[in-house]
């Protein structure tokens, strides 16, 4: 027979000098400190991958004007210049920002706008800025840095008959947000800042060729005009990047930065329900952030263009997307 059976250990598990050092005093100042010391923990868990860099890197003088930003499945980030500027493509380093490789490539730079790229690792470089809602040469751009080949889709809108529009609150075929997910290229619409505020997502394949983009679904997102686009890496939800510089009332100067964030369901639309709204750091008045993409599940980066007193710079962010 053993010497406890489980009855007489359960009436014996806790000995006299046991229920006396629980409410002993050190025992008592143990239990007041356990809580925040498990709430450190916890906080350091989660800003980890934030404070392990530098939260701003200021970018060269090169890309004073980013407006795209993609992440490959390589561990390769790579960002371009909107219009005006050399047709390039920049690797730059994660950690700093700093450009490691330069390649020009021979072919025009329109109106550069946005970077995506497929799991492959070719890079699509969307040629489809359309400030004056005129353009009838939109392009996106194919590049392979492994084979170095370039190829382009070219497209329409399906819902433009006006080029541009009679009515400027009818201009709403700017784009300058773009995903590759799901073998396509997802692209949002850019908004006047004095718009309906309606995003519009187009589809189009994600091969070389020529096509009609046709409008999938479309929001209205009020004081907010999309710069920047990207899918989570496990596609659990996409991310848009926005500002808005405006007025309230008529007179009182308005600005707001933001990300947005939206899960996909099966049919591949985005917009069935409300997104989350994250705030982006503006310091008074808005940054110009024209880039977002993700270089870890839990980390994003966005980038804002040179402007005024405000210098061109990647910032890291944690996301919040529930």
């Amino acid at each position: 027979m053993p010497f406890f059976t489980a009855q007489k250990f359960q009436q014996c598990s806790e000995f006299p000098f046991q229920l006396a050092y629980k409410n002993s005093f050190p025992f008592t100042i143990m239990r007041i400190l356990f809580l925040p010391l498990f709430l450190i923990h916890i906080i350091g868990a989660w800003l980890s991958p934030l404070l392990a860099q530098p939260r701003c890197m200021h970018l060269s003088d090169t890309l004073r004007e980013i407006s795209g930003l993609t992440y490959t499945t390589k561990g390769q980030l790579w960002a371009l210049n909107d219009s005006q500027n050399p047709a390039s493509l920049y690797l730059l380093d994660v950690q700093t920002g700093q450009i490691k490789q330069v390649i020009a490539l021979n072919i025009p730079n329109r109106d550069w706008e946005d970077l995506a790229s497929d799991p492959q690792g070719r890079l699509y470089l969307g040629d489809f800025g359309n400030n004056l809602n005129k353009r009838k040469d939109l392009c996106v751009f194919i590049y392979d840095p492994n084979l170095k080949t370039l190829d382009s889709i070219l497209f329409n809108y399906a819902d433009q008959l006006e080029f541009p529009p009679v009515k400027q609150t009818d201009w709403n075929f700017n784009c300058e947000a773009m995903i590759f997910w799901r073998d396509s290229l997802h692209i949002f619409s850019k908004n006047r800042f004095e718009g309906s505020g309606i995003v519009k997502h187009y589809v189009i394949p994600a091969q070389p060729g020529k096509y009609t983009a046709v409008i999938k679904e479309q929001m209205m997102l009020p004081h907010a005009v999309v710069t920047g686009a990207s899918m989570h890496p496990d596609g659990r939800y996409l991310a848009l990047c926005t500002y808005f510089i405006g007025k309230k009332w008529g007179f009182l100067p308005f600005t707001r930065c933001a990300l947005f964030f939206f899960q996909p369901n099966q049919q591949g639309c985005f917009f069935h329900k409300k997104p989350i709204r994250q705030k982006l750091p503006k310091y008074l008045i808005a940054r110009q952030y024209e880039s977002v993409c993700f270089i870890q599940p839990e980390v994003c980066l966005v980038g804002n263009e040179s402007r005024g007193p405000q210098k061109a710079a990647l910032r890291r962010i944690r996301p919040r997307p529930n």
